[in-house]
């Protein structure tokens, strides 16, 4: 007797004996989180202090990541890679825009997220939009609590802000080993 193989995943034989099980997704097998800034408005961001925009998640395997207080708890000791994407705005120059992580009340990565020398090109009242993007990965032991913050050197011609809707501005965290 022999089987006839179709063109869809469900005609494979292996797949006509699990059924609906071939095609479960596994559950995650790391802690990770993606946060992101929601709005409903801009965040104002001043010098040397938590960001606390980041309310929303996209996921958030193992719950790590406090939504109510913008930190992430890490859930089992290992080696964590993260970073993020920020648009900022600002309705003048920007001389130095820096993110840090910071855990357990000290600085562990001062430059995760870096912007500067940015003019106001347009020559308008309206926003230039740099983009903040970066990465840093260290090792970390359960119950370290993580928190963004601004560096102490921020200066720019105006006020800065970091911009909302979608995933426009997030950063996240996954256990790599």
């Amino acid at each position: 007797m022999t089987t006839k193989i179709g063109t869809g995943p469900q005609d494979i034989p292996l797949n006509q004996f699990l059924g609906q099980m071939a095609f479960m997704d596994s559950p995650p097998q790391r802690p990770a989180f993606l946060a992101y800034h929601p709005g409903p408005s801009d965040f104002q961001v001043s010098a040397n202090s938590k960001v606390t925009c980041f309310n929303a998640t996209k996921y958030n395997y193992f719950g790590g990541y406090d939504t109510s207080n913008q930190t992430f708890t890490v859930p089992r000791s290992g080696l964590y890679l993260f970073g993020g994407h920020i648009r900022v705005g600002s309705p003048g120059s920007i001389r130095v825009f820096r993110l840090e992580i910071v855990v357990d009340g000290s600085t562990i990565l001062a430059d995760l997220l870096s912007t500067g020398g940015v003019n106001n090109y347009d020559g308008s009242t309206g926003y230039d939009h740099p983009g903040l993007a970066g990465t840093g990965m260290f090792y970390l032991e359960k119950g370290n609590v993580l928190q963004l913050n601004t560096a102490a050197e921020l200066s720019a011609s105006n006020s800065v802000y970091i911009q909302q809707g979608g995933l426009r501005s997030y950063w996240f965290g996954i256990q790599m080993f």
